[in-house]
């Protein structure tokens, strides 16, 4: 077994290396396609730990932890170029948030149907799914954070959101099959169509330009600094509540994670409005993600193959989250009278993130990419409060 940290390190990187090179080979793309790289760089880990190749417990992990988040929550924040978000309406963004409380929603209905199945801590994967499901893996992976899920407890997590989001993928682009059916029994108002085309394809066109050395290490500096600040902010706060108010339930339930997050998520989005939106031409957001990737596997090497024992139970929640979404997003749809369009890429930016969205959005109609894209961008924004207050209300019907 590697007990040396920066052996474990290295098998962790070479991990999600080699995974990320597989992904391009021709060989592999059929499995790819359907199971994101980000899954193997969790499981593969989780495989090491279970055959002793690599310890589940180490400092290492810690470490990791506590360097690379922040930075990722702010590099892929402040990215977000908000005029453009707003500039899609009122239809459109309405579609995106109805969807997130459809999550939201549906995660508190299913957790309260299957609670006595599920781990006792489980209503915090349900908030951490919920955070992904309105955002991506970042705001799971913050979520988890901010609750200090054990990562036994989370190991079945991964799995259900990557086989039931691409799952439902697949279900919306069948969709675009019936959108000239839709659209004649609803009376879809096609202007609605034509003026977000209008509106995007000024954003589609914003400049980017190849990250320099000088780029790169301004990007890595300022996120780290800015990272180490939210968290240090965070370990304060926190136990400046907790000794200001010591016999209060819900201060004793905040940790100095849950304030660090908090912190790094509304930092980033406050950077968004300054200059430091521009740092996104060099790469910020690729940056962030790729931070997150060689995040990831820390987690995977401190959980258990045991515990994928509930991932039937958890794939019932999932459902029932997915099903509350679909309906919610679908009477608001038919009720304004949208183009089928905006309901299914609203739909995708919540479970799947900008990347599939705009596959969605592409399969529906070509010009609308960019839209896929930005309201991928607001679940980022809101994912992480959503999966926060989603746990918390799911904490409600918790096995006592």
């Amino acid at each position: 077994m590697i007990q040396d940290p920066v052996g474990i390190f290295i098998v962790l990187v070479g991990i999600v290396g080699v995974v990320f090179a597989a992904s391009e080979w021709r060989i592999f793309r059929p499995i790819f396609k359907f199971l994101p790289p980000v899954v193997f760089c969790y499981f593969i880990p989780m495989l090491a730990t279970t055959s002793g190749i690599i310890p589940s417990k180490s400092a290492l992990y810690d470490l990791m932890n506590s360097l690379l988040l922040y930075p990722v929550l702010i590099l892929l924040l402040l990215s977000a170029n908000y005029r453009a978000i707003v500039r899609l309406g009122p239809v459109a963004l309405g579609l995106m948030i109805v969807g997130s409380v459809g999550i939201a929603l549906g995660a508190v209905l299913g957790y309260a149907m299957f609670a006595p199945r599920l781990d006792p801590q489980a209503w915090k994967n349900i908030g951490a799914l919920a955070g992904s499901w309105t955002g991506g893996s970042a705001n799971m992976v913050a979520v988890k954070a901010a609750l200090e899920i054990p990562d036994t407890v989370f190991a079945p997590m991964f799995a259900v959101d990557a086989v039931m989001a691409y799952t439902w993928l697949g279900l919306l682009i069948l969709g675009s099959s019936f959108q000239a059916a839709y659209a004649r029994r609803i009376g879809v108002k096609t202007r609605l169509q034509r003026e977000i085309e209008e509106r995007v394809s000024e954003w589609a066109q914003a400049p980017q330009r190849a990250a320099s050395t000088r780029d790169l290490l301004v990007l890595i500096g300022m996120s780290l600094v800015c990272g180490y600040l939210c968290a240090r902010g965070g370990r304060q706060v926190a136990q400046w509540l907790q000794q200001s108010h010591p016999d209060s339930r819900f201060v004793s339930a905040i940790s100095p994670s849950t304030v660090g997050v908090l912190f790094a998520s509304t930092f980033g989005i406050i950077l968004a409005f300054t200059p430091a939106r521009r740092l996104d031409e060099v790469g910020a957001s690729r940056v962030g993600y790729a931070l997150l990737y060689l995040l990831l596997p820390s987690f995977g090497a401190q959980a258990d193959l045991r515990e994928l024992a509930q991932l039937p139970w958890y794939m019932a929640v999932g459902a029932v989250m997915l099903l509350v979404h679909g309906a919610l997003i679908l009477a608001v749809m038919m009720w304004l009278r949208a183009p089928l369009v905006f309901g299914a890429v609203a739909s995708q930016a919540n479970v799947g993130g900008p990347a599939s969205a705009s596959v969605v959005a592409s399969t529906y109609q070509r010009e609308l990419a960019p839209m896929g894209v930005l309201l991928g961008i607001v679940g980022g924004i809101i994912g992480t409060y959503i999966g926060l207050i989603t746990a918390a209300l799911c904490h409600f019907f918790a096995p006592k």
